[in-house]
């Protein structure tokens, strides 16, 4: 049988960092202005080429995650904590941890072995843990050290490491060579990463304010100048031709030096947690940010950061444990505050009840019919996968949507107020024509279709080939409208991808106000499906801010006003 339990809310975290001091190093120049983001070397390039295969977001970790890792296909990565858990995705293979084991220091970094078959580990002290091919070759856990350990790099052969101190001391292991370190050098801020060109003699280590020293055949290509910092780097990557690199700091924000190119950033986007760290994938296209709590961020085409789900596959959105899935009829749930998950129900999941949260599911759609608060997280409503279910797929107000795989339904989403869409995927609707289908004899779909109501937000997701209608369409036609967020996403219709019009049915209530659609990627027409343009707006004060087409060019509202 399903679980049930009572829900424990968790309140999101949110970080603050004071602001930096200005250096007057040459190199340890001071801080970036994180959150007017800074592209600087090669310029923007607007398709990265970082994939999203998913994240420990969501999930109870013991320890908040502290790094992350890049298989060498550029089709995985590795999370590691401060535990030294460790969480696969993609093709990265999980090899071992230190989750289970008693650290005399919290691990600080994660390095990968040039096969992609193993990692290494560091803790704060220098111990470390070897796991699938990578090799012992030293550590400093039993040396007395000034600073404690930030970060680790491995040679390009995987015979070897360096460790870098909080205080830029190097430590070289294996066929690793000294080339030089900050160790005795007064710094403004700490040393917080390290990265080696492809030669593997020399390395680059980075600053919290954005400071670069160079050492052995690695070339200083700048620095963040002298502007005040928002919050601090927290790490750095290298491009693969080692004539360049990448900072990225707490709040996301990304800067590119050299012929690193700029792929995106969250440097003015709200964050549960800080970004932690980092990692490039192997051509240079793109790159990967983790969270303290786990969650990994992909730049794709407009800058945009989101998702990109697919169908089944480590990390695609739906069912976060398929395996722990159990068969039941339709489920009718009337106890408020109750937990369901491991769910895999044979038609309708109907909630009558308050504050419901349903997690790792499957259903063909799911009914609210009483109360509020409803949380769906990591599930799929696929409609049998049949082209003749008529039903939508989730309705109707006062609910949060996280990584759920939509399909197959009538409309996606009905969304009538204080409604939450985040890393979800609505896509694949079915279309009808003839008697009953609707005005005009067809069917009228949306991915998401908002009548009534405030505080709509849609943020990271992809809703794509949405039928006959378009991918948002919001229309008060049964009440007024206000306060509709559409932001790092992708939106793909027909007729126009994003409607925000007043009622066509001569209904008092005006035209929505509030509307923001920004970062926001518009994909064209559904294939097959007439296409008038992006966005039709017609609400007084709406906000269109860095969209673009899938080329990355910037895009206007199609049609403005009446």
């Amino acid at each position: 049988m399903p679980r049930v339990s009572r829900v424990r809310a968790i309140p999101p975290i949110r970080a603050w960092y004071p602001t930096l001091g200005v250096s007057v190093r040459r190199l340890l120049a001071s801080s970036v202005l994180a959150v007017a983001v800074l592209a600087l070397g090669a310029g923007p390039a607007w398709a990265g080429d970082a994939r999203y295969l998913g994240s420990a977001a969501g999930q109870p970790l013991n320890a908040r995650v502290v790094g992350v890792a890049a298989t060498r296909t550029g089709q995985g990565y590795w999370l590691v904590g401060r535990d030294g858990g460790v969480w696969a995705f993609g093709d990265a293979t999980f090899h071992g941890s230190t989750g289970a084991t008693p650290l005399n220091q919290p691990i600080a970094g994660m390095a990968p072995t040039p096969t992609g078959h193993g990692y290494w580990l560091v803790a704060a002290d220098g111990g470390i843990f070897a796991f699938g091919d990578a090799t012992f070759h030293g550590s400093t856990g039993a040396t007395p050290l000034n600073q404690p350990i930030a970060g680790m790099a491995p040679t390009p052969t995987g015979h070897g490491y360096w460790l870098v101190a909080a205080d830029g001391g190097i430590f070289a292991f294996g066929d690793a060579t000294f080339h030089g370190s900050t160790g005795a050098t007064p710094l403004n801020q700490p040393i917080v990463g390290m990265a080696p060109p492809p030669t593997g003699h020399g390395y680059w280590l980075v600053a919290a304010d954005g400071g670069i020293f160079a050492f052995g055949d690695a070339a200083f290509h700048g620095s963040t100048g002298a502007t005040p910092l928002n919050q601090p780097i927290v790490g750095m990557a290298a491009t693969p031709t080692g004539h360049g690199y990448w900072l990225v700091a707490a709040d996301g924000g990304i800067f590119a030096f050299g012929d690193a190119a700029f792929h995106g950033s969250t440097g003015d986007t709200a964050l549960n947690q800080p970004v932690v760290g980092m990692a490039a994938t192997p051509t240079g296209g793109g790159y990967w940010l983790a969270t303290g709590d786990g969650g990994v961020l992909a730049p794709e085409v407009g800058g945009s950061w989101r998702a990109t789900p697919s169908a089944g596959g480590t990390g695609s959105v739906g069912p976060s444990n398929p395996a722990a899935l159990v068969r039941s009829g339709p489920l009718t749930i009337t106890t408020p505050g109750a937990v369901v998950e491991d769910v895999d129900v044979a038609g309708p999941i109907y909630v009558r009840a308050s504050n419901v949260t349903i997690r790792n599911f499957r259903a063909t759609n799911v009914v609210q019919e009483g109360g509020g608060g409803m949380v769906l997280e990591d599930g799929e409503i696929h409609g049998n996968n049949d082209p003749d279910f008529r039903a939508d797929g989730i309705v109707w107000a006062d609910y949060t949507l996280r990584r759920v795989n939509v399909h197959h339904v009538h409309d996606g989403l009905k969304g009538h107020g204080d409604v939450l869409v985040e890393d979800s995927w609505i896509h694949d609707l079915n279309r009808f024509t003839g008697a009953g289908s609707g005005a005009g004899g067809y069917s009228h779909n949306d991915c998401l279709q908002v009548s009534s109501g405030s505080n709509i937000t849609v943020r990271r997701s992809r809703l794509e080939r949405c039928g006959y209608n378009g991918a948002i369409f919001v229309d008060p036609d049964q009440g007024p409208i206000n306060n509709v967020l559409v932001e790092d996403s992708y939106l793909q219709g027909s007729n126009f991808s994003f409607w925000a019009i007043p009622s066509a049915n001569n209904v008092p209530w005006g035209p929505p106000t509030g509307v923001v659609v920004r970062r926001t990627v518009f994909g064209g027409a559904t294939p097959g499906q007439a296409y008038f343009g992006n966005a039709w707006i017609n609400s007084p004060g709406y906000v269109w801010h860095d969209n673009r087409d899938p080329a990355g060019n910037p895009v206007s509202p199609y049609k403005i006003g009446p």
